[in-house]
C-alpha cells in the first residue's frame, strides 16, 4: 500500500469519526460557570508565557556557554557582573544599575 493511499484512508477515517460524533449529539448535563472558563484561559496563557520565558532563559544560557568556549573563562559570573536585561533588550551591568538608585 502506498503512502498516499494510507494517508487518504486515515483522513477518511478521521472525517467519518468526526461526522459521527457531530451527528450523534446529546445534551451535556453539565454546567461550567463563567469563572471556570476565565480561570482556564488564565491558566493556559500563563503556562504558555512561562514556557516562553523559561525556554528563552535556557537559550540565552546555552548561547552564552557556546560563546565562552575556546579557552576563555567558563565560571559563572556573580550577581554584580551579570548583565541585566532592560525593557528594550539592552544589557546593563549591575554596578551601573545600582549607581542609578
Amino acid at each position: 500500500m502506498t503512502q498516499s493511499l494510507q494517508t487518504r484512508r486515515l483522513f477518511l477515517f478521521v472525517a467519518a469519526v468526526c461526522l459521527f460524533v457531530l451527528a450523534t449529539e446529546r445534551p451535556a448535563l453539565a454546567y461550567a460557570d463563567p469563572g471556570t472558563g476565565s480561570l482556564t484561559w488564565q491558566l493556559l496563557i500563563a503556562s504558555f508565557l512561562g514556557l516562553v520565558f523559561y525556554l528563552q532563559r535556557g537559550y540565552d544560557w546555552l548561547k552564552g556557554l557556546i560563546k565562552k568556549r575556546g579557552g576563555k573563562d567558563l565560571s559563572i559570573p556573580t550577581s554584580d557582573q551579570r548583565p541585566h536585561r532592560t525593557l528594550f533588550g539592552r544589557d546593563e551591568p549591575a554596578h551601573r544599575r545600582l549607581a542609578q538608585i
